[in-house]
């Protein structure tokens, strides 16, 4: 399987676009790229999963693995774009609770404005 991740920056904020599955096999490039960010001094993050055909467990790790440290740095993780089958992994394992979710990048940037991260 492969995967695509691309990283842009809008002001203050990281957008992560994925392409492809969000596996086993292919996690750790997403878990990398979080890191590389968050090591850049990044720490408001945009994961759009528009073109993400799946996410497995071993994908969920990636994202939440990274979420204390974004928060740590005073920003966060959020979420976009989920498919329904992402949407459906979310909300089973109430990952809602934990991690918030947006229709769109443009929303899930303008979450990041309104909070004052």
């Amino acid at each position: 399987m492969e995967i695509d991740i691309s990283v842009v920056k809008e002001g203050p904020v990281s957008i992560i676009h994925c392409a492809g599955q969000i596996e086993t096999s292919t996690y750790l490039e997403l878990k990398k790229t979080i890191m590389e960010v968050i090591k850049s001094g990044v720490f408001n993050i945009v994961i759009d999963l528009s073109k993400a055909d799946f996410m497995s467990s071993a994908g969920w790790s990636a994202v939440l693995g990274h979420l204390k440290e974004a928060r740590q740095g005073g920003g966060d993780i959020i979420l976009a774009s989920l498919s329904e089958e992402a949407k459906s992994g979310y909300y089973m394992a109430n990952f809602d609770e934990i991690i918030r979710s947006y229709d769109t990048v443009e929303k899930a940037i303008e979450a990041f404005k309104h909070s004052g991260k």
